[in-house]
Formats: C-alpha cells, structure tokens, sequence
C-alpha cells in the first residue's frame, strides 16, 4: 500500500525527472508525472478539508490531464479526510493502469521543480516524507532553458531564477537535515552507483544497480520533447555543454549576476572578474523576459487547450 513519498525538486532543467526515473525504478516504488496541481489543492485548504472540492480541482486540472489516466471514482474519496489520502488516490490509479502491482508498491516518487517552493507546507501535510534537492551548475540550467518554449530567455533570467531556487533549496536543507538530501546533478552524471548509494540509504529505499537499466518511467506525450534522454545513460559531456550554447557574454553576466554562489557549491568559474551588466543589456534583457513570460503563457494556453477540450 502507498503510504509514503519522495519529493524530488529543484530548479526546472536541473536533473529532477532524471532522478525522479530512477528513484521510481526502485522496489516499492512508482514515479508519477510532475504533479503541479497539487498546489491547486494546497492552496484551497481552510480550517476544514472540503474533499470532495479539492477532487474536482484536481480532476479538471488540465496538470492532472497531462497524467493520460483517468481519476479514481469520486465513490473511492468517501472517507478521505487528507490532502495525503486524497493525492495517494490518484497516485494509486496511476499506478493500476499503467500496470503496476499495488501491492508491492509502498512509497510515491513526485519530482515536480516546483515542490522546492512548498517543502514545508507539503512536510505538514505529509508527515514522514522525504525530499531531495537536485542542484546543477545554473550556466547548464540556463543553456537548458533557452531551448525551450518555456522558461529563462537570457543570461539574466537564468541568473535570477536559478539563484532564488537554489537558494530555497539550500535553506530548507540547513533547517531540515533529517528529510532533506541535497544532491548535485553533475554527481550523478559522474559517479551514479556512489550517489544513488548514499541517497538511497538516505531514503530508506533498496539500492539496486538494475535502476540504472530501468525504462518504467513513462515520460507524457506532451513533454517528451523536453525530456528525451530521460530512460538513457546519461553522458557526461552534456555537463559541459553549456560551455558552447552560451556566449562568452552571456556567462560573463551570469557569473557577474550570481557572484560567489557558483564558486560556493563547487563550480568553477570562467571569469575572475566579470565586468558588470551595461544599461543597454538591462533593457535588451527586459524585452527578451517579457517574451519569455508571453511564450510561456502561450505554452500553457495550448497544453490547456489540449487537455481540457
């Protein structure tokens, strides 16, 4: 019976679905697709639970939709009387149809990024589970990013995001020792039989090596894009291959933006003195934000869209 959980999280394009497969090839345990709705139901709780509310928040959730299963029977929520139990339902569903063995299942890998802005609040409303914190060098986070059809547009954005989510992580981890791990992304690259040991242990969950051969996790239709390597053996050049996505320039900016965090968790810089940002770049970095911030609108307009027609 699934009674527990594992929340991987961190800032987007660090290495959380990556680990998220992993985690979730182990015995006893089932990774979902990122769960972001569940905020949705976090965020409507008052001084009573109202059940049957927060089950149709999630269910016309077009996040919930991305899942492709259908929501347990709203006959199954009679009795439930926790967010925990409530999300624990859908989980369990998940795991039925996509063929898995309930009854060797006993823990729930969630490795939604955004779970870093909820540690707390999800600890509350989920005694006893556990957290791992994925960092990865923010020059990749950004190369990463601008990739996409979502997300950090320049060196600038990349900066302010990358530092505001690691710097959550970091002090969730320093207050919490005992149920946060941090991990960094490149470690795992490197050295995964080693890290995923020590994590493991951490967890409480059976290190088996054959989690590295896995390929259980089921990567939705809509996201496969962004997520093509995840299933395959990771190669350690693409740690480095920020190295020629971005410009001299734009490094240079991150590195002057973030000052001594990159040195701090162990990453190398490639300016001593990196020459501040000029006024012109201010404002050419504010257009190319504001459309990043239309383009992932129009992102999740279509996945919306999509899902809820």
């Amino acid at each position: 019976m699934i009674d527990r959980s594992i929340f991987v999280c961190g800032c987007e394009r660090s290495g959380t679905t990556m680990l998220g497969a992993l985690l979730g090839a182990a015995s006893g345990c089932v990774a979902t697709p990122e769960s972001q709705f569940k905020f949705d139901g976090i965020n409507a709780i008052s001084d009573e639970l109202d059940t049957k509310t927060i089950y149709d928040l999630f269910v016309s959730s077009y996040r919930f939709k991305l899942w492709q299963v259908a929501p347990p029977s709203i006959k199954d929520i009679e009795g439930v009387n926790s967010l925990k139990g409530l999300l624990f339902l859908f989980v369990k569903e998940y795991a039925k149809q996509k063929g898995k063995n309930l009854d060797r299942l006993h823990t729930w890998v969630d490795h939604t990024p955004g779970n870093i802005d909820h540690i707390q609040r999800l600890y509350t409303e989920f005694p006893n589970s556990m957290f791992v914190h994925v960092i990865r060098d923010g020059r990749a986070v950004t190369a990463s990013m601008k990739s996409l059809r979502w997300g950090a547009r320049t060196a600038f954005d990349g900066a302010d995001i990358w530092q505001k989510k690691v710097a959550r992580g970091l002090a969730a981890s320093h207050l919490n020792p005992s149920y946060v791990y941090t991990v960094r992304y490149e470690d795992l690259v490197l050295d995964p039989v080693h890290e995923m040991k020590n994590l493991c242990s951490f967890l409480g969950v059976d290190f088996e090596e054959r989690i590295f051969r896995s390929n259980s996790f089921e990567v939705p239709e809509y996201t496969q894009s962004q997520h093509k390597l995840v299933g395959k053996k990771q190669d350690p050049d693409r740690i480095s291959a920020w190295r020629s996505a971005l410009s001299a320039r734009e490094v240079e900016v991150f590195e002057y933006l973030t000052g001594d965090m990159l040195s701090s968790l162990g990453y190398e810089k490639v300016f001593s003195r990196p020459r501040r940002v000029t006024y012109p770049e201010w404002i050419l970095f504010l257009i190319k934000a504001a459309e990043g911030k239309v383009a992932t609108k129009l992102y999740q307009r279509g996945a919306r869209k999509k899902f809820q027609s």
